[in-house]
């Protein structure tokens, strides 16, 4: 649920005014223009900090909005769509960035397109899904763990342009060619092959 917080100017205009502080008795202190101003502007910048599913207004202007990135994402295959939604709402995610891990299984995604926008995620779960294609995954060069397990794929070459990849799972896909695990044979990467492929 998205809360709203909104300003006014009219906070900032009072900023103009002296406020007489009395800290310390016998003692008399002014809060000058300054202070008032950086006072008003730390606030905000700690309670943005510290309130990442609140929207925030100045002027009937909004200057931040959580759910701006989840708004402008698209995914043509609408189960990809909702397990990624509900993934972002569910770690308050708010940019691409943030996303290190996603597990989208067992389902019905087909399609991934859509999904290399995760360019820092390090951790994937497609298992038990309908997928054929994995083109979209070839510039997903943060990727260190990939579960592919249980889909239609027919192709993993593509995966041999990810650097930091440790671990594949491929196993159930019985219709994979066996000949295009040969790119991603690399020190340090653990492939678990389809029962066709194992000999």
């Amino acid at each position: 649920m998205k809360g709203k917080l909104v300003l006014n100017a009219l906070a900032f205009a009072n900023c103009r005014e002296q406020i007489p502080l009395t800290p310390i008795p016998g003692r008399f202190m002014r809060l000058t223009t300054s202070h008032c101003k950086v006072s008003l502007f730390a606030l905000l910048f700690f309670t943005l900090a510290s309130c990442s599913n609140y929207e925030f207004t100045l002027n009937d202007r909004t200057v931040y909005d959580p759910t701006a990135f989840r708004r402008s994402l698209s995914f043509s295959d609408p189960a990809l769509d909702a397990c990624v939604m509900a993934a972002l709402v569910e770690a308050n995610i708010t940019s691409a960035g943030q996303l290190r891990q996603l597990q989208c299984g067992p389902g019905e995604i087909r399609d991934l397109s859509g999904l290399k926008v995760f360019h820092r995620l390090e951790n994937l779960g497609l298992a038990n899904n309908l997928i054929v294609n994995i083109s979209e995954l070839t510039s997903m060069t943060s990727l260190k763990q990939l579960d592919l397990s249980s889909n239609d794929i027919l192709d993993v070459s593509a995966l041999s342009n990810l650097p930091e990849l440790k671990l594949l799972i491929a196993e159930g896909n019985s219709q994979l060619r066996c000949e295009s695990f040969s790119d991603l044979l690399k020190e340090g990467l653990e492939i678990r092959r389809p029962k066709h492929c194992k000999y």
